[in-house]
């Protein structure tokens, strides 16, 4: 993985696992609750991505691996997440990105959805990105912006994730955990908060 620059995120580190392999340990005990949200463009079953080990495992796809900030005039906003976290018992949740990625790439381009502007809307959830990637990376070389952009996008999604009151709630109580995840190539990239990084299962964990 690409490095990202520092200070870009404040996330609250006791929110994480501060491990790469967090995510796989609990994976290996039958009473944990885990929630994936991943993209639909993911080439793999998204059930494979942590192993068979976790019973009470439940995946949400969709375009970019996109988290819906909540919003109080619309109370539908977040409810898929809402719905498993209060009734499925889930004690952590991973959003995860992939490489490479057809929406990062519509997104890098901006391409235009001029007929189809529900796609365009939906994309909006990732436009912070593109911001982040102009005022923190405006020197990247471009071979690299596709891989910083999904990186940086599954960060953007946990920040919304924290917008949503029962996650929000649920972190303060300590009940819950977030883990930031890309698979790239048959393998699998954490996010460490600590080192503010994604990196790879096998280091450090």
């Amino acid at each position: 993985m690409h490095g990202l620059e520092r200070g870009v995120h404040s996330f609250n580190l006791a929110h994480f696992a501060d491990s790469p392999a967090g995510l796989t340990a609990v994976s290996l005990s039958a009473e944990a609750g885990v929630l994936v949200i991943t993209c639909s463009d993911l080439g793999i079953d998204p059930y494979s991505l942590l192993g068979h080990n976790t019973a009470n495992l439940h995946v949400l796809q969709n375009a970019g691996n996109m988290v819906k900030p909540f919003d109080a005039t619309n109370p539908t906003s977040s409810d898929q997440v809402e719905c498993l976290v209060s009734q499925a018992h889930v004690d952590h949740i991973a959003v995860c990105g992939h490489l490479p990625c057809n929406v990062a790439n519509a997104l890098l381009q901006e391409a235009a959805y001029s007929e189809a502007p529900n796609v365009a809307r939906w994309l909006e959830y990732a436009a912070m990105t593109r911001s982040i990637l102009a005022q923190h990376y405006s020197t990247l070389q471009r071979r690299f912006l596709h891989e910083v952009f999904v990186q940086e996008n599954v960060l953007l999604q946990l920040e919304h994730l924290t917008t949503v009151p029962i996650v929000a709630s649920r972190l303060t109580k300590g009940t819950l955990r977030l883990h930031g995840l890309v698979y790239s190539t048959n393998e699998l990239f954490a996010y460490v908060p600590s080192k503010e990084q994604f990196m790879h299962l096998s280091d450090g964990g």
